[in-house]
Order: C-alpha cells, then structure tokens, then sequence
C-alpha cells in the first residue's frame, strides 16, 4: 500500500505539521449517535410535512410514503394506519411518522430509485411514554443481506441515528417495549421517525481524523527538535 508523506509549515504559527494519506480500503459503515450531516451537504430530505393530517394515514391501504427521493414503508403492521401529526416526541415542524397506537412490524427506509445511501441520518422517537422501557433496533442491509445490526437504549425522548460510509441500500428500524434483547424479539414496536437527511460527502472515519492527529503530533515534535538543534 502506497503512502505519501506531505509536510507544510503554517509559519504564523511556527508549527509543522505533517499529513498522512493512503490508498486505503473501502470504510466499514460507521454509526452515528449525533447529527454528522450539514444541513448544506443534504442532498435530500424526507421530514414528513407533505403527509395529510389525518392520523390514520395508509389505514385502508399500503403505509408508504416518498418525499424527496426517500421512500419510508411500515412492513407487516397493523391496520391503525400512520399518526402524522404526533410530534411531541421530539419531532420537527408538524409532521412525523408513527405508527399509530404501535404494532409487530416494522419501518424499511430505501431510496426511491433503490440506489445505495452513503451517508444518512434521522431522528428516532417512541410513541411509547416511558422512554426507559424502550430499545431501538437497527439493521442495515445491502441487496437485502445483513451488512450490520444492533440495539440502542432510549434514554431520552428523542434520539439521533445515522450511518455512513455507503455500501447498503437499505435500512429498517424499530423501537420495541423492554430493554432486554431477549424481551424485544417479535415484540411490540412503538417506533416514531423524522427529519430523514442524506448526503454523498465522505466523512472521515474517528480512527482515521485520530490517526492524521497523531501524525500532526509527531511532525510538529520534530520540526521543534530541528530547530532547537540549529539554535
């Protein structure tokens, strides 16, 4: 693997710093707990609002729905339709996404062209009150294989949840009663979602951004020793 090695000075400063880049392999997909996306970077955006106020939206029919490109299916629920209009979870603006009163089944998020994400985030909730008897489950697919799966506690009443660095095309969640693994298996699911955001700018992986500092370190640290020795 090739490795090229770029050193500049900032000289307002009178610190050296040395970058490191590489040929590297293709980033495992990464989780983020905290909102990584700028709002500039979108390139698209599903917050819900073109959905009817009717509380029951899709009751009679499929409860799908596509806005700005991604498309957001509850799978094998109940016929109690969508709640558009309960935000007080932690939802912005006047619409979100909620299966209404819970059900068994769960929420699928792909694009509407059925491409790969690269980078997506979105905010999660529980219609359920006591956010401390609820686990989030995650499960992130490509051409419906597994590429990466697992739970989060709700600890407040609205959480944030993305995932980068591309190679799946599908995600489905669900926020189920009990904090216990063996609890939430085919349980009941009271998730809620909104403000769905994609982008296509790489984001550097935390190993990576602590590898270039550590690099930063040790360029500076030699560049000191350096000139202190022609001193």
């Amino acid at each position: 693997m090739k490795v090229a090695i770029f050193l500049s000075c900032l000289s307002s400063l009178g610190i050296g710093i040395v970058y490191l880049s590489a040929m590297a392999p293709a980033q495992a997909i990464s989780i983020h707990k905290s909102d990584f996306i700028n709002n500039s970077d979108r390139t698209n955006f599903n917050g819900f609002e073109g959905l009817p106020a009717n509380e029951n939206f899709g009751e009679l029919s499929n409860q799908i729905y596509t806005e700005d490109g991604i498309t957001v299916e509850q799978v094998d629920g109940d016929q109690n339709g969508i709640k558009t209009n309960f935000t007080s979870w932690g939802a912005e603006g006047n619409r979100a996404w909620y299966a209404n009163g819970g059900d068994f089944g769960y929420t699928k998020i792909v694009r509407q062209d059925n491409s790969d994400f690269v980078n997506i985030g979105l905010l999660i909730g529980s219609g359920y009150w006591n956010h401390l008897s609820v686990t989030y489950v995650y499960n992130v697919l490509n051409d419906g294989v597994s590429v990466l799966s697992g739970t989060l506690l709700r600890d407040a009443p609205s959480k944030y949840l993305g995932f980068s660095a591309g190679g799946f095309d599908e995600i489905r969640l669900g926020a189920y009663l009990g904090n216990n693994p063996n609890q939430i298996l085919d349980g009941f699911q009271t998730l809620a979602i909104d403000s769905i955001e994609l982008s296509a700018k790489a984001v550097p992986e935390p190993t990576t951004m602590l590898g270039t500092l550590a690099f930063s370190i040790l360029g500076s640290s030699a560049w000191l020793k350096r000139k202190r020795k022609k001193a």
